[in-house]
C-alpha cells in the first residue's frame, strides 16, 4: 500500500462488519470541511468539550440568561459535563441550590470533585436526566442539550421530562427557543469532485457508528457554509419553545429557488435563544460549535433549478428512541416549465440507510464482513 497516497480509504470495524471511508489530509476547497454530527452520541472527549469552552458566541448568551434568572432560585441543568460550567455560574449567581445530572460516569466523577470546592448547596447527580430523581421541585432549567440540528439531541424529550417531574410550574428553561431552519443548495459545488474527510473526522465517525453499534448514513456537518451559499429561501423544520413546552414540527414545508443553479441537498443549521429578551444566535452566520448539517439528496444527478421554480417537502419526523428525533424527507421540485423532479433524503439517528445518498456513496465503499476489504485499506 502507497502510504503517501491521498486520499486514501480508512478501515472502520463495528461488530461483525467493516465499512472504508474516504479520507484526505489536504486542505478542503474553500475551507469548507465535512465532520460527522457527534453531539447526540456519547462520544464527548476533552477536544469536544474544550470546543465548547472556547465558543464564546454560544458561551456570553448562556452567562447573561443565567445571571439574570439564578439568583435566589433552585437550579437544575441537564447534561453539564466535567466542567460544571453552567452549574458553577448558577451557584456565583446566587442559586439557592443547584442540582447537575449527567449521564456519562466519568464526567460525572470529575464534575463531583469539582462540586466540592463550590460548596454543598451543588449536588452532581449520575444517570440519565429522564430517569435521576431529585429531592425538591426545581425554579429554573438549564439544559445545552442542543445539537447542530436544534432537536438532534433530544433536548425536547428531556425538558418535557424535566417539566413534568422536576420543574415547579411556569419554570423558565435555559435556552428559552430552539429552532432549525432549511433550505436547499449545491454541495457538490462547494466541496468540490471527491469529497473526503480528515482521518480525525473518520476516527469519531468509528466512534458514532460503535456508540450505536451500527454502520449507517451518518450525518455530515459542513463548516464554512453560509447565507450566500443557499439556493432557495428558509423555512422551519423545528422550533422548539422549551420554557412554554410549544413544538412545531411541521410536516409540510414550501420552498423557494431564490437563484439559479443546482441543488443535491438540504442544510439544516440552529437558531438558538437563550432568554426570552435575547436575540438569536444563527449558526449560518456565526463562528460557533454548532455547524450545519447536510442531508444530501438520494439522487447522483444534481438538480438544476431556476429562480420561480419551488419545492414541496413532507417531512417526517420519528424518534429512534423515544429520546432522538429522525427525519426522512420526499421532495418535489417543481418547475417553472411545468415538470416535476422527485427526490428524497434520509437524515438517521442510527440503524438506517447505507450509502443512500449521493454524499454518502462518495465517502463510502459497500460494508462488508470484517476481514473482507481490499488491500487499499488503511486500519482503524
Amino acid at each position: 500500500m502507497d502510504n503517501t497516497a491521498d486520499p486514501q480509504w480508512q478501515l472502520i470495524e463495528v461488530g461483525g462488519n467493516a465499512i472504508e471511508v474516504r479520507t484526505s489530509r489536504r486542505p478542503p476547497q474553500g475551507g469548507r470541511r465535512l465532520w460527522p454530527s457527534v453531539g447526540e452520541y456519547p462520544v464527548y472527549d476533552e477536544f469536544f468539550y474544550g470546543v465548547m469552552l472556547q465558543d464564546e458566541e454560544r458561551n456570553k448568551l448562556f452567562r447573561e440568561a443565567i445571571t439574570l434568572q439564578a439568583e435566589g432560585r433552585v437550579v437544575l441543568e441537564l447534561g453539564v459535563g466535567p466542567d460544571l460550567l453552567w452549574t458553577s455560574l448558577a451557584a456565583e449567581s446566587g442559586a439557592a441550590k443547584v442540582f447537575a445530572v449527567e449521564v456519562l460516569e466519568e464526567s460525572a466523577r470529575v464534575a463531583r470533585e469539582r462540586a466540592r470546592r463550590i460548596g454543598p448547596h451543588v449536588t452532581v447527580l449520575y444517570g440519565d436526566a429522564t430517569q435521576v430523581v431529585l429531592p425538591q421541585d426545581a425554579e429554573l432549567c438549564i439544559a445545552e442539550l442542543v445539537g447542530a440540528i436544534g432537536g438532534a439531541e433530544g433536548i425536547a424529550a428531556a425538558v418535557d421530562d424535566a417539566r413534568r417531574r422536576h420543574l415547579r410550574p411556569g419554570a423558565p428553561v435555559v435556552p428559552h427557543r430552539v429552532r432549525t431552519p432549511i433550505a436547499a443548495l449545491g454541495a457538490r459545488a462547494l466541496l468540490g469532485d471527491a469529497p473526503a474527510l480528515h482521518p480525525e473526522a473518520a476516527s469519531y465517525t468509528a466512534q458514532v457508528f460503535d456508540s450505536v453499534e451500527s454502520i449507517f448514513d451518518v450525518r455530515m456537518c459542513l463548516s464554512g457554509v453560509s447565507y450566500a451559499d443557499l439556493l432557495t429561501d428558509t423555512a422551519m423544520l423545528e422550533d422548539l419553545n422549551l420554557t412554554s413546552g410549544a413544538y412545531d414540527n411541521p410536516r409540510e414545508i414550501h420552498l423557494k429557488v431564490t437563484r439559479p443553479g443546482e441543488i443535491d441537498s438540504f442544510v439544516l443549521w440552529l437558531q438558538l435563544q437563550c432568554a426570552a429578551s435575547q436575540p438569536y444566535l444563527d449558526s449560518m452566520d456565526t463562528d460557533t460549535n454548532w455547524t450545519p448539517v447536510l442531508v444530501p439528496f438520494d439522487t447522483d444527478r444534481a438538480v438544476r433549478v431556476e429562480v420561480g421554480d419551488t419545492l414541496a417537502v413532507t417531512a417526517t419526523r420519528r424518534l429512534y428512541d423515544e429520546v432522538h428525533p429522525e427525519w426522512s424527507f420526499a421532495a418535489t421540485v417543481r418547475h417553472r416549465d411545468g415538470t416535476v423532479t422527485p427526490v428524497r433524503a434520509e437524515c438517521p439517528y442510527a440503524n438506517g440507510p447505507v450509502r443512500a445518498s449521493w454524499l454518502h456513496r462518495a465517502l463510502f465503499r459497500d460494508p462488508v464482513p470484517t476481514g473482507a476489504t481490499s488491500e487499499s485499506s488503511g486500519t482503524r
